[in-house]
């Protein structure tokens, strides 16, 4: 009992309605799950307590707006919703459900949860401005970050995995780091992952051969081409475990074309002004709100 007191202990308090700890904890598992096992891009400062319960905070001043301002979100649209979801991700009814009970919740939290999204995403449509970037607004970002739009490129590289144990994930992040300290002092890398990788490239001293961003995962990728041939990255995080990467030996990127991205540097410059603007409104909201916060 004491236990469920501590887990279930206030954490916030926001125009009357409470955030509890729980709540907190059971986001933050959901962000790591979506992270490490599913492959979503999720940045690691976002996976703390603190800034899940930043986000819930202006999720309930958000929702409390929406109360204030009569804005609802029917039944039929979660229902749609819902049915979208299975739909772009192929799924059947009894897949769906299964779904469900893998990631630990319930129909009905997934779609109280889903509403939530859907008012939030209302209340930011009618009160956030959009603005519209022009072509001269985009070929000025595409000129001043040239370094974003060079092909895709391939590299070469090889790797060391080290899965997570039943005893837990710090004894494999140990485990690479000690391994990275051996290789750092002069121990060969493709003996070093013949001898500890859990890799099926293991036997072979990890070589992975050439390959695209798109085809591994994306942190796996983002660590990879980030490096210089010959260099190793630190401790890469995955879904798989993880890893240490060399890479052996990497193509010369050529730029792509303004025409080709054009509309995609729109469509981040728009996101870009949105999340400001968002940024500025709830600021605003927070001024104006009682909240206190007990963590």
């Amino acid at each position: 009992m004491a236990s469920a007191e501590i887990v279930d202990r206030i954490v916030a308090n926001v125009n009357g309605s409470i955030i509890l700890l729980s709540e907190v904890e059971g986001k933050l598992a959901t962000l790591r799950e979506l992270k490490y096992r599913q492959g979503v891009d999720i940045p690691e400062e976002s996976l703390t307590e603190r800034k899940v319960l930043s986000e819930m905070i202006d999720e309930k001043l958000i929702t409390s707006y929406a109360k204030e301002k009569e804005i609802s979100i029917k039944e039929s649209e979660v229902d749609l919703a819902v049915q979208n979801i299975k739909e772009r991700n192929n799924l059947s009814d009894e897949d769906f459900d299964q779904a469900m009970k893998a990631q630990g919740t319930s129909l009905e939290k997934f779609r109280e949860e889903l509403k939530n999204q859907i008012l939030v995403q209302r209340v930011m449509k009618l009160e956030v401005d959009i603005v519209t970037p022009t072509e001269n607004d985009a070929k000025s970002y595409y000129e001043r970050h040239a370094e974003e739009f060079m092909g895709e490129g391939r590299v070469r590289a090889r790797h060391i995995l080290i899965k997570i144990p039943a005893e837990g994930e710090e004894a494999a992040k140990q485990k690479i780091l000690s391994i990275r300290e051996k290789i750092k002092s002069g121990a060969s890398f493709a003996d070093m992952a013949k001898e500890y990788s859990n890799d099926p490239s293991g036997p072979t001293g990890g070589e992975l051969g050439w390959f695209h961003m798109g085809d591994v995962v994306q942190a796996f990728g983002k660590a990879a081409f980030a490096l210089k041939p010959g260099m190793m990255s630190q401790p890469v995080r995955t879904g798989f475990g993880y890893h240490l990467i060399q890479v052996l030996e990497k193509e010369k990127l050529e730029p792509v074309a303004f025409a080709q991205v054009a509309e995609k540097i729109k469509e981040k410059l728009t996101q870009q002004a949105f999340v400001s603007n968002r940024t500025e409104w709830l600021a605003r909201m927070r001024s104006e709100a009682f909240i206190e916060i007990m963590f």
